[in-house]
C-alpha cells in the first residue's frame, strides 16, 4: 500500500524584510490594544433626563387624578350692542350667554375719553333670546355712548339693596374640574447572550475589564429615563375613547397644557430686556401669585440672547448685583437670575430643546424658545408634579424590570421561555404629569 501525504503543515514563522520600524515590528493582531479606561460621552447633555430635575414626584392611586380648581369670582363680560346712550339708563346686549348678573348689582362701565369712573346699577335681566341687562345710571347723570359701545367690557363691583328692600338671588360657583391621565412609557431590549458576554476593554474608572453586557444595559436604562423625560415634555392627550390603533392612551405633557391653558406669546428678532419686562409683568397679572417664581429653560440661542440682552447691566457698572475680574487676562458676564416686577426668574439652558427638528415656515424654533415653569410652592406643594401610579400590589411603578430568559446559563437547570440563546429585559413606568393652574405658566419664542 502507497502512502501519500495530501497535506503538509507549515510550521514557518512570519518574517518581514527589509526596514523594521515601529509600525511594522509586530504584525497587527499579535500587539495588545491599549483601551482608556472610559467611554467619552460626546452628547451626554442631550441623554440626560433635565427636565425631571426640575419638577416634583408624587405617586397616585390610579390611572386618573381629578383636582378642582377654583377660577376668578370677578369676570369681565363684552358688550356686543347697546341703546340708551346720552340718557341716564342703557340696555346692554352681552356677548357672554352665562347668567352672572343678578338685579341690585353695580357695573362699573369702561370709561369715556376723558370722564371719569361709571357706575350703574342693573335694573332687569333678560336671558333669551340675548344676554340684556338693563341699566340706570348711580349718579344720576346721563351714561354717555362711549360708556356703552360695542367690545367694551363692564364689571361686577357689588350688590346693592335698598332699605328695607329685597335681597338678590345672589350667584353659585362651581369650581372647574380637571383631569390627569396615567400613560404607560414601555421599552423591551433582547439581549443575545454570547455578544453580551463578550469582554470589554472599556466601561468603568477602574480601568478593569467588564462584559459588554454592563455597557449595553446602562444605556439602555438611560435611554427609557429620557423616553420619560421627553414625554413629560412633548406629550399629547389622546382622544377619548383613544383612535389610535395601537389602543395607547396618553395625557398632554408640559408644553401641550402651557399652549392650551398658560400664557403663549412672541417677540420679534432678538428678544429684548423690554420684550423680557412685558413677559414678566404678563406671568405675574395671569398667575394665581400676586408675585412668583419661574424656572426659565430655553434653548441655546434663546438663553443667549437673553442673557446679551441684560449685558448693559454690567457695561454701565453700578446696577444690579454683579461681579467681575477687572484685571488683565480675564473677561465675561453671565446672569443666573433676574427680578422685575414681582417675578423672579432663574435662567437654565434645556438641552433637548436644541434637539428638535428645524421648522417649516411659520413654525416654532424651539432653540430660540423659553418656557416659564412656575415653582412658586404653595401649601399643596409644588403644583407641577409627575406621579406614579400604584397598582394592587402595593408597588409604585417608577421604573420595573422584568426578564424573559431563553436557553442560557441564566438559568442552568430552571425554565426556559425560548430555545434562543437570548434574553429579554422590558422596563415600563406608568405615570402621569399634574400640571395645576395652568395659568401659572407661560411659552415664549422668537418670530
Amino acid at each position: 500500500m502507497a502512502y501519500t501525504e495530501t497535506v503538509t503543515p507549515s510550521n514557518e514563522m512570519a518574517t518581514r524584510v527589509g526596514d523594521c520600524t515601529y509600525n511594522n515590528l509586530f504584525v497587527s493582531a499579535y500587539g495588545k490594544p491599549s483601551w482608556d479606561a472610559l467611554i467619552a460621552k460626546t452628547a451626554e447633555k442631550y441623554n440626560l433626563p433635565q427636565i425631571l430635575e426640575y419638577i416634583g414626584e408624587g405617586v397616585a392611586e390610579s390611572s386618573t387624578l381629578n383636582w378642582a380648581e377654583e377660577g376668578a369670582i370677578i369676570k369681565l363680560y363684552t358688550i356686543t350692542s347697546s341703546t340708551g346712550g346720552g340718557t341716564t339708563t342703557a340696555e346692554l346686549t352681552l356677548t357672554e350667554t352665562d347668567p352672572y348678573f343678578a338685579i341690585g348689582d353695580y357695573i362699573l362701565l369702561p370709561s369715556g375719553s376723558g370722564d371719569k369712573q361709571k357706575l350703574v346699577q342693573v335694573t332687569e335681566i333678560a336671558t333669551t333670546p340675548n344676554h340684556v341687562l338693563t341699566v340706570e345710571s348711580v349718579d344720576g347723570e346721563v351714561i354717555l355712548a362711549a360708556n356703552i359701545a360695542a367690545a367694551g367690557q363692564i364689571m361686577w363691583v357689588a350688590n346693592v339693596t335698598a332699605p328695607c328692600g329685597t335681597l338678590s338671588d345672589g350667584r353659585r360657583y362651581k369650581p372647574n374640574q380637571r383631569t390627569a391621565v396615567a400613560q404607560i412609557i414601555s421599552q423591551n431590549k433582547h439581549f443575545c447572550y454570547d455578544e453580551e458576554s463578550q469582554l470589554s476593554w472599556v466601561g468603568n474608572k477602574e480601568g478593569t475589564v467588564k462584559y459588554y453586557h454592563s455597557i449595553d444595559e446602562q444605556t439602555h436604562v438611560k435611554e427609557f429615563n429620557l423616553a420619560v423625560s421627553n414625554y413629560v415634555l412633548f406629550g399629547e392627550a389622546t382622544a377619548s375613547p383613544t383612535s389610535l390603533t395601537s389602543g395607547a392612551i396618553s395625557g398632554d405633557g408640559i408644553i401641550a397644557n402651557i399652549m392650551t391653558g398658560g400664557t403663549v406669546g412672541t417677540w420679534a428678532g432678538n428678544i429684548a430686556e423690554d420684550d423680557l419686562q412685558d413677559i414678566c409683568t404678563a406671568m405675574v397679572k395671569n398667575s394665581p401669585y400676586a408675585e412668583g417664581e419661574w424656572l426659565v429653560l430655553g434653548g441655546s440661542t434663546a438663553i443667549a440672547k437673553t442673557k446679551k440682552a441684560l449685558k448693559d447691566y454690567f457695561t454701565v457698572g453700578g446696577a444690579g448685583s454683579f461681579t467681575a475680574e477687572r484685571r488683565a487676562g480675564k473677561a465675561g458676564f453671565d446672569v443666573t437670575s433676574y427680578t422685575f416686577n414681582g417675578a423672579i426668574l432663574h435662567l437654565h439652558n434645556l438641552h433637548i430643546f436644541d434637539l428638535i427638528p428645524a421648522p417649516v415656515a411659520g413654525g416654532i424654533n424651539y432653540a430660540n424658545a423659553l418656557l416659564f415653569l412656575n415653582v412658586s410652592k404653595t401649601k399643596d406643594g409644588a403644583a407641577t408634579q409627575i406621579k406614579y401610579v400604584k397598582g394592587f400590589t402595593g408597588k409604585v411603578e417608577k421604573m420595573i424590570m422584568t426578564q424573559k430568559n431563553g436557553h442560557t446559563p441564566l438559568v442552568d437547570g430552571g425554565v426556559r421561555s425560548s430555545n434562543d440563546r437570548c434574553f429579554e429585559r422590558a422596563y415600563s413606568s406608568k405615570m402621569m404629569l399634574v400640571m395645576k393652574c395652568l395659568n401659572a405658566h407661560g411659552f415664549f419664542y422668537g418670530v
